[in-house]
């Protein structure tokens, strides 16, 4: 049986781990101030859907997903038409097809930035080095490709099947590891896209992503038409201070935190906001690392906050 927890994609930011307790962090807290049960979870920077998913997960009738960037929502809404993953998610990007597409805002672009950029970040090519070995290797995997692994067996002298004798169905996922165990040294980190592939695969099966409501838009421009004692709004913007947040958002006129700031200052709704500081009322703080940049000497623990507007009572 599939387990459906922790869904969501790859991408730098990602709550996965955390989506569940800060959801029930924001019911505890909708509860205590409305005397009523939230039915309706709007996320206005949807990114890699965890907090989606897990909304989904804990049983609110409606869940809206909304990101500003173009390629990951048209790639999610293919696959939510098409009920599957079709034959380009399969198909090995190299580094030259990663820089032509990585700015797009087709479903070529949404799997560039979500499979094969290094962490997760959407810009930078993950593997740089070794691009044929690994482009055979991914073929291998995918296609099953009987030449490849014919080479392969000869040159490391071996005799891998194609096919786990002991297993009548094969994952994607199993396969990669069976191939890399047998050709390569404990700890690389070859075949990373497949575990995200793996992660997309699962959200396609989930049953109950045919009712997510995927919209592409600016946080500012959501229509929110559900009750303020019903709903609950989720901000998750890119954190002042990092790299991503100051190259994006810090020229002239362009503060996002400044406008999140006004946003819920202004609105009926209670709207729950991560962050590392906020002047709204903070009410909770988890301490935590970084699932995309767990390789880095240098990733240390941060505190993730959740802070609270005072919303229409």
């Amino acid at each position: 049986m599939t387990d459906f927890k922790n869904l969501g994609l790859s991408i730098m930011g990602s709550k996965r781990r955390l989506a569940p307790t800060l959801i029930t962090e924001m019911v505890k807290n909708h509860i205590e101030k409305y005397q009523t049960i939230p039915v309706h979870f709007i996320d206005g920077f949807g990114g890699g859907g965890a907090m989606s998913f897990s909304a989904l997960n804990y049983g609110f009738l409606s869940v809206t997903y909304n990101e500003l960037n173009t390629a990951i929502v048209t790639m999610l809404q293919h696959v939510q038409k098409n009920r599957k993953l079709t034959h380009e998610f399969y198909e090995w990007v190299g580094k030259e097809d990663f820089d032509l597409f990585k700015r797009g805002d087709d479903i070529q672009s949404g799997i560039c930035q979500s499979f094969y950029s290094f962490g997760g970040n959407q810009k930078d090519y993950s593997f740089g080095k070794q691009e044929l070995m690994l482009s055979e290797f991914h073929a291998l995997v995918a296609d099953s490709n009987q030449d490849i692994l014919n080479e392969w067996n000869q040159k490391h002298n071996k005799n891998i099947p194609l096919k786990d004798p002991n297993k009548l169905f094969e994952t994607l996922r199993d396969r990669k590891l069976r191939f890399k165990k047998a050709f390569f040294k404990k700890g690389c980190r070859h075949g990373e896209q497949f575990e995200r592939i793996a992660q997309l695969e699962k959200i396609c099966c989930y049953p109950r992503f045919q009712q997510l409501n995927l919209i592409n838009g600016s946080f500012d421009e959501l229509v929110i038409l559900t009750p303020p004692n019903e709903t609950i709004v989720y901000f998750d913007p890119p954190y002042q201070n990092t790299r991503k947040y100051n190259q994006k958002h810090q020229s002239k006129g362009n503060d996002l935190n400044k406008k999140v700031f006004d946003y819920m200052a202004k609105s009926e709704y209670t709207i729950y906001l991560s962050e590392y500081e906020s002047p709204f009322e903070e009410i909770y703080s988890v301490k935590h690392r970084n699932q995309m940049n767990q390789r880095n000497k240098g990733n240390k623990p941060t505190i993730e906050k959740l802070f609270v507007n005072k919303g229409k009572i």
